[in-house]
């Protein structure tokens, strides 16, 4: 986008899927939990199982993870739709 001269295309983009960068950022283990998860989601990975690691995100980091997750999905969506 930014390539093609559409800055701002390009920068809302950014904008909508920095939270998702941010949030799963915090510590490694959620990062490759929420990757997993982003993976599965978009049909790239079969299942989001990651090695045993210290952090099992409790119920609340889960579902505000999905949140940023479907949002992120959202996103895509909408940019492979141009």
């Amino acid at each position: 986008m930014a390539h093609s001269g559409d800055l701002e295309a390009a920068a809302d983009l950014f904008q909508e899927g920095l939270p998702h960068i941010v949030f799963r950022l915090q510590n490694l283990e959620l990062f490759l939990h929420m990757d997993k998860q982003l993976l599965v989601r978009r049909n790239l990975l079969t299942h989001a199982t990651v090695r045993s690691a210290p952090l099992t995100p409790d119920p609340n980091t889960a579902r505000h993870a999905d949140f940023l997750t479907t949002r992120v999905l959202l996103s895509i969506a909408r940019f492979q739709a141009r």
